[in-house]
């Protein structure tokens, strides 16, 4: 898929830079094998999945995307879904414009995510839809070659996945990524079992981004799994923001959009948040109602 993606694309962006991933997943969602491409893709990927697994896709079908509230990370990243035998394929891709106040679809001052570009929740993709998306971006003849290129992978995806699911049977196939998908959690358990007993800390410090303990993290995972509740939402609009990437990096024993039997995971929404978490965030255990959290958010506009 991968190979099929860079050779088909028609930007240097995809072509020459490779800012493209790819991977494949079972019929729950969960990925199964990936690419050795860019991990930020790959991260987000499950929550992309999870966002286009809602809307019942048909076999045949292919559903784009690239809003961050739907798996997505930056605008300029464009997901495609489509569904194989026994699960589904997905590519992911850097395009090098998508609209917006800027070209790239990258502004540093931006406030909004329509600022940035043409956000795409999960929709179908037809001639139809890819016609109306490219006549919204910058050079929308080098949109289409490189959406096209997405599609080309999705087709060699369905056509391998096929002949696997002839050659050794549909179950075998499917029984082999139970497996694999086990054998990584083995893998991971072990790794972590490994590490000694410890206290660690670490400081996030981004730009003029007030600091970021990791006791304030912890304080905020430790409300969260005391309560069992969805409160944590995003704590911006969405700008420039994977916010399902940094959930899984800063909360992983929360668990994922393919869920790890605990019923625990963090929800993000757009204007309907049940709490916003402000920067800075010193006193995240001890603020209980959505107005104290509005107080808090000192941020200038």
């Amino acid at each position: 898929m991968g190979a099929a993606l860079i050779r088909s694309a028609f930007s240097a962006n995809i072509k020459e830079r490779r800012d493209c991933s790819t991977a494949l997943f079972d019929a729950r969602g969960r990925m199964i094998s990936q690419a050795e491409h860019i991990p930020v893709h790959l991260g987000a990927m499950p929550d992309a999945v999870a966002a286009v697994i809602e809307h019942d896709p048909r076999p045949g079908e292919v559903w784009i995307l690239n809003d961050p509230y739907a798996g997505g990370t930056h605008l300029p990243d464009v997901t495609t879904v489509s569904r194989t035998e026994v699960g589904f394929a997905v590519t992911r891709a850097h395009h090098a414009d998508v609209g917006g106040r800027e070209p790239g679809s990258m502004p540093a001052d931006s406030r909004t995510l329509d600022e940035e570009g043409v956000v795409i929740p999960p929709t179908r993709l037809d001639d139809e839809t890819l016609g109306a998306l490219v006549a919204r971006m910058r050079n929308p003849a080098e949109r289409r070659g490189d959406l096209r290129a997405q599609l080309a992978a999705h087709r060699l995806a369905e056509r391998r996945i096929a002949e696997l699911c002839e050659r050794r049977g549909r179950d075998e196939v499917a029984a082999a990524m139970d497996e694999l998908y086990a054998y990584s959690e083995r893998r991971m358990r072990a790794g972590i079992a490994a590490l000694p007993d410890d206290v660690v800390a670490a400081v996030v410090q981004l730009a003029d981004m007030p600091r970021v303990t990791s006791a304030m993290l912890s304080r905020l995972v430790e409300r969260f799994v005391d309560t069992g509740a969805p409160i944590v939402a995003s704590d911006y609009q969405g700008v420039h923001a994977p916010p399902t990437l940094y959930s899984r990096a800063l909360f992983p024993e929360l668990g994922g959009a393919e869920g790890d039997g605990s019923g625990r995971r963090l929800v993000w929404r757009r204007e309907s948040d049940v709490v916003r978490v402000p920067w800075p965030a010193d006193a995240l255990a001890d603020v209980d109602r959505e107005e104290d959290w509005e107080r808090m958010d000192t941020r200038t506009p």
